[in-house]
């Protein structure tokens, strides 16, 4: 099934995959950011960048690094022999931010689909990663989204209500990665969006 839908890109001029793993780990409170925690050997950024780079299609790879972090990264590199091509970016402030330094560097290009993707989400199955290239460019954008089965509660003053009886939560979904989009439909408004 995925080499029929990779059939998909067959004239497709270009394919990019942003990973944003600018973080600084405020949330994880560890010694470094949760995208270099080591998982089966190696950090878990190399795993994430590994699920596209084996991707049956040619997408480019541009990574967003927090500055502090770029000497690190060189260095794990290195120490795992880690070949995957990819280009580097400097983050900036916000996610919104590091995603339009990247979107900066793609050459314009109305066709070219345009994957965001999370750092630390590795676990990204191919077939989610093709199916969100090939709807793109069928309908111009595509946000993986999954149904959320975890109780639903909404704060009121301070308080939390319960909303399980009352709340529909097959009407709720939570929204993934990667995002993908072509570059022609949502890039030119990204100047509206973001300052």
């Amino acid at each position: 099934m995925i080499n029929k839908q990779a059939e998909v890109f067959m004239n497709n001029p270009k394919a990019y995959a942003i990973i944003l793993a600018s973080g600084i780990g405020n949330r994880c409170k560890g010694d470094l950011p949760k995208q270099f925690t080591e998982i089966a050997g190696r950090p878990l950024l190399m795993h994430t960048l590994d699920v596209f780079h084996h991707c049956p299609l040619e997408v480019e790879i541009i990574l967003v690094l927090h500055a502090e972090y770029i000497g690190l990264w060189e260095k794990l590199l290195e120490q795992h022999d880690f070949e995957v091509p990819h280009e580097i970016v400097l983050g900036g402030k916000e996610r919104c931010h590091s995603a339009q330094n990247a979107l900066s560097t793609i050459p314009e290009c109305d066709d070219a689909l345009i994957a965001i993707h999370d750092g630390v989400r590795p676990f990204v199955a191919q077939d989610v990663i093709i199916q969100a290239y090939a709807k793109a460019r069928l309908y111009g954008a595509v946000i993986p989204a999954i149904s959320t089965v975890n109780p639903i509660r909404l704060r009121k003053d301070d308080e939390l209500v319960c909303l399980d009886r009352t709340f529909d939560r097959s009407n709720i979904l939570t929204v993934q990665t990667p995002q993908v989009f072509k570059y022609g439909i949502h890039l030119p408004r990204l100047g509206h969006i973001i300052p």
